[in-house]
Order: C-alpha cells, then structure tokens, then sequence
C-alpha cells in the first residue's frame, strides 16, 4: 500500500514537472514572438513567427497542427481582442494540445458562437424592420 502511494506521488511529481517545464518553454515561445515587446503577440506577430520552421516543429510537438494561422489566433484569443497577452497564450497553447479532437472542438464551439450572434444579429434586424 505505501509503495502505490509513493509511486502515485511520483507520476504526480513527474507530471507537474512537465506542466511547469512546457508553460515556461511556451512563455519563452511568447517572448519570441512579441517582436515590439509590448506584452502582446498581434496576428501579423503570430502569422510572422509561424513561417519559422522551429516554431512549426514545436507546435507539431504538441500535437498542435498549425495549418491555419488565422484559426489558430482566433482560438488562442479568447476575449476577441484581436491581441494575445500571455495568459491568452499559454492557456490557450496548453488546452489546445493533445489529440487532434480537442483542436476541432474548439473550432466548432468558435463556428457555432459566431453563427449565433449572426442569427441573432438577423432576428434583431428583422424585428426591428417590422411595423408596430
């Protein structure tokens, strides 16, 4: 029975040690691409950086596929500032990774939101072109 637990506790300790180790290299990425270092990454930053074929192959490290930078961005920046800071960037970057399934649930959710508030946009139009 203790030497499960010591085992547990050390997948434990092990696992939080690649949390911290994988957040740091994700803010070291997000220095990097914070040319102006203005504590923000813009799109055009984004995009720019993600012509870089290391940048690419840590990404694909993750298991994040990089095919799309515009929906990647769009993803990562969660208050639709059209700017990422860094908890934007490494929340984002770590719930992101993993299997492909994750990545394509966001980008659903996103889809649907936005057709949500087109639909709505045309309700709202529509009502208000109605006589009283």
């Amino acid at each position: 029975m203790q030497a499960n637990h010591q085992c547990r506790q050390v997948v434990i300790r092990e696992e939080l040690e690649a949390k911290k180790k994988l957040l740091m290299e994700l803010k070291n990425l997000f220095c990097e691409m914070d040319e102006n270092s203005d504590g923000v990454v813009s799109l055009e930053e984004f995009d720019d950086k993600l012509q870089d074929e290391r940048v690419i192959a840590y990404f694909k490290s993750l298991n994040l596929e990089v095919t799309d930078t515009r929906t990647m961005f769009r993803l990562i920046d969660s208050d639709n500032s059209a700017k990422i800071d860094i908890t934007e960037f490494l929340s984002g970057c770590y719930e992101l990774q993993g299997e492909a399934r994750s990545i394509d649930a966001k980008i659903m959710k996103m889809q649907l939101e936005r057709l949500l508030y087109i639909s709505e946009q045309m309700f709202e139009r529509t009502n208000a072109l109605q006589p009283a």
